[in-house]
């Protein structure tokens, strides 16, 4: 019921799923993919080079995708938010980031793109259990270099989204290859 009148006063759907949420929640839901990344390290090239259906990306692109974005917020929000620095956060193409990323991902071996992924995502987690736990409150947050809010609750939540979106697509394509 709370639900439904918080929807109903214009509370975006968003905030109302991520309210009860605290730091170690939010953070957690980052690391989840770890867990299935460390399993996937001994698929071979071959699986990894496929397409995960027609005319879309094959796993190294996608999981190259993920890669990609977890290093443009470690080196321009999360780095420099635990330094206690200005973000550096430039609001980028997506098309144009995405495209670089699956390039990298077709000139990368697998299992090297796994390795640099659960590094990246390990040190995202671990930097965000450095920040205070009021920083994750959604009227708390950062100014990036070009004076937009940086919301590092709002970060998590749609990048946690995003990565199960990637995720979903990934294991329903290797379970299919295993049968």
């Amino acid at each position: 019921m709370l639900l439904y009148i918080l929807l109903y006063i214009g509370i975006p759907i968003r905030k109302v799923m991520t309210m009860s949420k605290t730091k170690e929640d939010l953070i957690a839901s980052l690391g989840e993919w770890l867990k299935q990344a460390e399993a996937w390290m001994s698929l071979p090239e071959e699986a990894w080079r496929q397409p995960l259906a027609p005319g879309k990306w094959t796993g190294a692109e996608a999981l190259a995708h993920l890669l990609k974005w977890d290093d443009y917020f470690l080196q321009n929000a999360i780095r420099p938010a635990v330094a206690g620095e200005l973000l550096t956060l430039i609001h980028v193409d997506f098309d144009t980031f995405n495209l670089k990323a699956a390039e990298y991902g077709r000139a990368t071996k697998p299992d090297q793109l796994l390795q640099e992924a659960i590094a990246a995502r390990s040190e995202v987690v671990d930097l965000l259990q450095q920040l205070p736990a009021d920083l994750f409150l959604p009227e708390r947050g950062y100014l990036d270099g070009a004076g937009h809010r940086f919301d590092l609750e709002e970060y998590i939540v749609d990048f946690a989204s995003h990565d199960k979106h990637h995720l979903d697509q990934l294991r329903a394509f290797f379970s299919q290859a295993k049968e």
